[in-house]
């Protein structure tokens, strides 16, 4: 169940500037990035168990969609503010349908193909450039300032991707 991961620094370095990225400034960021630290447990112990266990990628992202499913759509319909009673059935279904098997299965499934082909450590690396590529296309194509703390932090990650990139093991396939 343990793999071998880059040196604690590098490591560092990529949560460092994920933290940095997502705007370190604001006083109850720390809530944020906590729940940030918690999910990167999880989909850590995601990694590793599905490098160990050789699941077929299809099976994992079924497994995690119905899953995620049965458990999160009834606690928010019962416990969380929600407006959904006023949105038409079509869009509901859209939805359902444009994020259940977007984001939910096909991404899933081709981030399940990745840990296969790349290794843990490599699609771990690539999945914490989601913050600084959030950044900078919002820079890009909103319009969205970005301050000097958000620089450095989309820089600090992206040193530390490029260095687990290089240096991480790659799997026997």
């Amino acid at each position: 169940l343990v793999t071998r991961l880059v040196d604690p620094r590098v490591r560092g370095a990529i949560g460092g500037g994920d933290l940095l990225s997502a705007g370190a400034a604001y006083p109850d960021a720390w809530k944020g990035h906590l729940l940030f630290a918690l999910s990167s447990i999880v989909l850590g112990g995601y990694m590793a168990l599905v490098g160990r266990w050789g699941v077929h990628p299809a099976d994992a992202a079924a497994t995690v969609a119905i899953v995620n499913f049965i458990v999160i759509a009834p606690a928010w319909l019962l416990f969380l503010p929600s407006r959904m009673a006023e949105a038409p059935w079509g869009e509901i279904a859209l939805q359902g349908l444009y994020q259940g098997l977007g984001p939910g299965f096909i991404g899933f499934m081709l981030f399940t193909l990745s840990i296969r082909n790349l290794g843990a450590p490599r699609a771990g690396a690539l999945s914490a450039l989601v913050p600084a590529v959030t950044a900078v296309f919002g820079f890009l194509f909103l319009g969205e300032a970005l301050r000097p703390i958000e620089v450095a932090g989309v820089g600090l990650a992206v040193c530390g991707i490029a260095v687990v990139a290089l240096s991480a093991e790659r799997p026997r396939i």
